[in-house]
């Protein structure tokens, strides 16, 4: 089966994302902790991860090796995968909005200039030449990692109908 190749291709590239996000995630949480409106960033970056690992364990154990998995793991997957949805959409649209700040010099100055403090204490002493490029590589980087997520939820989905059985059994 074509997909499934290009589904196994597809969980690959998503693991070292899904160690970055996790990692990114633990220490979120520590901030979240101080702050609770933090927390709910915090979990949307923490299911990314939670999604690849569910979904690499239905892939590996129930597809490729036919092994049952119970069905709390559909569950994980199902949930994840809608909240992994979203976090895609939100690294689409931050990446769609570095290269809209890209193609527009006047609002990438002003934005420079009415960063707050603590943003530019954040970026050290970078000047707007790296901030360029620092867009350019988060944009080559989050326009097409939060494609993989959609197209790799939606054959998750898919295979979830084709291989519904592996759940029947546990």
């Amino acid at each position: 089966m074509k997909f499934l190749s290009i589904y196994k291709i597809l969980t690959y590239i998503l693991f070292p994302f899904a160690a970055l996000f996790a990692l990114n995630a633990i220490n979120s949480l520590f901030v979240a902790l101080t702050n609770p409106a933090l927390l709910v960033v915090t979990f949307t970056v923490a299911c990314m991860p939670i999604y690849v690992y569910t979904s690499s364990k239905f892939l590996f154990s129930g597809i490729l090796k036919a092994k049952p998995c119970s069905a709390k793991l559909k569950d994980w997957i199902k949930v994840n995968a809608v909240v992994s949805v979203v976090f895609a959409a939100f690294i689409f649209l931050g990446g769609l909005g570095a290269l809209l700040m890209l193609q527009n010099p006047e609002a990438f100055t002003q934005a420079l200039q009415q960063m707050p403090a603590e943003q530019k204490n954040i970026m050290g002493a970078m000047n707007p030449q790296q901030m360029e490029q620092f867009l350019k590589i988060g944009a080559a980087i989050l326009l097409p990692l939060s494609f993989i997520i959609i197209i790799h939820v939606i054959l998750t989905f898919r295979f979830l109908k084709i291989y519904h059985h592996v759940f029947d059994k546990a």
